[in-house]
């Protein structure tokens, strides 16, 4: 028989009178057939017996029996009387101990403790009783292949327990889904909220890739943060009025392109992207221009002014309708198999109407990038003697003076003297 140190009772009787219900007693010697020695007068010594293991001293006597063995703390009795550990703990020596960090074990028994399958995992404290108790520590999330891997960027450096599905991440970056590992920086970090769900990293109005898309009843403000589209058409008037008086003088200089200011999702609808953004704005300015030359055609008199008129139109929109018109061409993939349009995101880049959309572009690209540089080289380079003539002498030819704005921000170049005085 196996004895567990320390624990030996005394087989007597422990006397109710002795010193009341419940009065314990000891040994008087804690090592194995040692004597007790009663308290009382005439009681002969017994001998001390270890109780087995599993058992230790009760810590009170029955009232008609000495103090018995009982369950040691550490080990708990089964049907049947037998006695064991707990789930959680293991047999260590003659005692139960809780299974360390990093092992679980989910049902009674004196067998190991067992180690967590999930490669660099851990549990948060001794004891466990679950498989499911074995997580990642901070910085590491389950891949779903039996293995924790380090975070990359944009993941919560502090969380714990992180599985692919619900990897935490931090504000300003996005992913496509709960099985995605590729984690993207937003290009607005205030569209994007972070958490633990694909579901909820896009702040209140925005949506899709990059969270940069603008939900039903949201407009994209000039700082590409969806805000609530004004509730009547009054108030989207006067939306578009304050845009543009109170940034017009600042888009001379800036070059700031104003029809991108203006909430025209708010006045036409949800079914407003991109594409019918270049639309408008390039057919706008070819339509002025249209009329201006039309209008010089009819009128001989004031034909000079009406072709310059155009001219001036195209240049002082050249800049933002040459932006609009590239940016049809450069689009964004991702790792769900999808690719967007990079400058609208809510356009399917392999929509049906793409391949129309492209040729447009390069159309567009013939007529303002390449033609109306065109037109402008051969207007300098066909006045170029007059150009290069003196300020007083340039000054009084008026025809040259309405092409003034093609030349005059420009140094002397290719012969063409130039006089600052």
């Amino acid at each position: 028989m196996a004895y567990n140190s320390w624990d030996y009772t005394c087989f007597g009787i422990c006397y109710e009178n002795l010193k009341g219900p419940g009065y314990t007693r000891d040994c008087k010697y804690r090592t194995e057939g040692s004597t007790f020695q009663d308290e009382m007068r005439g009681v002969a010594p017994k001998i001390c017996t270890a109780c087995p293991v599993g058992k230790t001293v009760a810590e009170k006597c029955l009232p008609t029996a000495d103090r018995q063995c009982v369950c040691s703390p550490t080990f708990m009795l089964q049907e049947g009387g037998k006695f064991t550990c707990p789930a959680g703990e293991t047999l260590v020596g003659t005692e139960c101990k809780l299974c360390e960090k990093d092992k679980w074990k989910f049902e009674p028994g004196v067998q190991s403790c067992t180690r967590c399958s999930l490669d660099d995992s851990t549990t948060l404290s001794e004891g466990s009783t679950s498989e499911t108790d074995c997580i990642c520590p901070a910085g590491k999330y389950d891949n779903g292949k039996k293995k924790c891997v380090d975070i990359v960027e944009g993941m919560n450096e502090t969380a714990t327990g992180m599985t692919l599905a619900n990897v935490t991440l931090e504000r300003g970056w996005w992913r496509t889904d709960a099985e995605s590992t590729d984690v993207r920086e937003c290009p607005v970090a205030e569209a994007c909220v972070g958490g633990n769900s694909a579901e909820d990293y896009c702040r209140e109005g925005h949506n899709g890739p990059y969270c940069g898309v603008c939900g039903s009843g949201f407009f994209k403000s000039p700082l590409s943060v969806c805000k609530s589209c004004p509730k009547s058409v009054v108030e989207i008037a006067m939306t578009v009025v304050f845009v543009v008086v109170a940034i017009s003088e600042t888009a001379k200089v800036f070059n700031v392109d104003l029809l991108s200011l203006v909430p025209v999702g708010c006045m036409v609808g949800d079914g407003f992207n991109y594409y019918d953004f270049l639309l408008m704005t390039t057919l706008i300015i070819i339509s002025i221009c249209g009329l201006l030359v039309l209008a010089g055609v009819k009128n001989k008199n004031k034909r000079v002014g009406f072709f310059n008129s155009a001219i001036a139109v195209t240049y002082f929109t050249f800049p933002s309708v040459t932006t609009t018109i590239w940016a049809v061409f450069p689009c964004e993939h991702f790792d769900d198999e999808t690719s967007n349009l990079h400058i609208d995101l809510s356009v399917d880049f392999n929509g049906g109407k793409r391949v129309l959309w492209v040729v447009y572009g390069i159309f567009m690209v013939l007529i303002f990038p390449v033609g109306v540089t065109s037109l402008y080289f051969s207007l300098v380079f066909k006045n170029r003697a007059a150009i290069s003539q003196p300020v007083d002498v340039r000054s009084a030819n008026q025809k040259l003076m309405l092409l003034r704005f093609l030349y005059d921000p420009y140094t002397s170049c290719f012969g063409i003297s130039r006089s600052w005085t």
